[in-house]
């Protein structure tokens, strides 16, 4: 809980700086490139995190990265999340960001289901939450036949989890808790 507090305030602290200099898309628009190298490239968070390297190395690496690709607010940013020691929230922050400040307001959400829905089911999803947090909602899908059946709802950090494979976790939790006699 205390992890998800900090990265909405960080992420919201960017969002405001940003909105006067570059605007709402391009710092969006930065976080995605950005999320996209810490993912793809481990050993980039890894430097970052690394307590052995001296912390004017990391910022200089984070400046050569940055030059021409980002601009000086992701580059300051970035070496504030670095002073503070909270770099390892980057991919959540960048998250927090593209869902709640991409698409004009538009919440990004991944609809994973087990096995095709009927468009009138998705329609529904969709309305429920719109309705839900109040925002547009984004949606995307995709078939993960791992679920079983059902559906879950991913927006950003939170999971709605209506699948068969969570509700048969569940019941396996429920039953090792039951004593025999």
């Amino acid at each position: 809980m205390k992890t998800q507090i900090l990265v909405r305030r960080y992420a919201r602290a960017f969002i405001e700086v940003a909105e006067k200099s570059i605007g709402i898309k391009a710092a969006t628009d930065e976080f995605r490139v950005l999320k996209w190298i810490a993912v793809e490239n481990p050993g980039f968070l890894e430097v970052l995190n690394n307590e052995s390297i001296m912390h004017t190395e990391k910022v200089e690496f984070i400046t050569r990265i940055g030059q021409g690709r980002f601009s000086q607010e992701l580059v300051n940013f970035l070496t504030l999340l670095i002073e503070r020691q909270r770099i390892t929230l980057l991919v959540d922050i960048a998250d927090y960001i593209r869902v709640h400040y991409a698409r004009d307001g538009a919440v990004e959400t991944v609809l994973r289901m087990a096995y095709p829905l009927e468009l009138d089911m998705i329609a529904a999803i969709k309305a429920k939450l719109e309705k839900m947090i109040n925002r547009p909602v984004k949606l995307f899908m995709a078939m993960d036949p791992t679920l079983l059946g059902g559906v879950q709802i991913v927006m950003g950090n939170t999971i709605i989890d209506g699948s068969v494979k969570k509700r048969l976790a569940e019941l396996k939790d429920k039953l090792k808790g039951i004593s025999v006699v």
